[in-house]
């Protein structure tokens, strides 16, 4: 039984060093990750302080997925086309952003606050990311000069 039992460790600390790519990652968070995204391809992590971070393709879909440092799942994201946001969003930053073009048009799915889009943004001096909520509210996530 022991024998046994060490195998099976062995073979988690195996995998979890070939899917960690150097960065390690715990147990937990591989285990969710290979029940939650089965077929997922050319997964890459990277660990930071707070988070977990999976990048990986699904159907043909690049991909991220977030896991906090007790390995919850915080959320995922993708790349979406800007047609995709709420017709309330786009009307309101065609009004307020004419002198910006989308950059990159993200949805992030977080577990515990729902739906939220991402808009980067950038004019001839500034970069701005909004956060828009699937009910269509904007607001400035982020803003810097060029």
């Amino acid at each position: 039984m022991k024998k046994l039992l060490f195998a099976a460790m062995m073979v988690i600390a195996l995998a979890a060093n070939a899917f960690a790519d150097g960065n390690t990652v715990n147990t937990k968070v591989l285990n969710h990750f290979q029940t939650q995204f089965e077929g997922a391809s050319n997964v890459r992590w990277k660990t930071g302080d707070l988070y977990v971070k999976a990048s990986f393709t699904m159907n043909e879909q690049k991909m991220e997925a977030f896991y906090d440092a007790d390995g919850e799942l915080i959320g995922t994201s993708y790349a979406v086309d800007y047609s995709k946001l709420p017709a309330r969003a786009t009307k309101n930053i065609a009004e307020k952003y004419a002198a910006y073009q989308v950059t990159e048009t993200i949805e992030f799915d977080n577990v515990k606050d729902g739906l939220n889009y991402y808009v980067s943004m950038v004019s001839a001096t500034n970069k701005v990311v909004l956060q828009v909520s699937a009910q269509g509210e904007v607001s400035v996530f982020k803003k810097s000069r060029i």
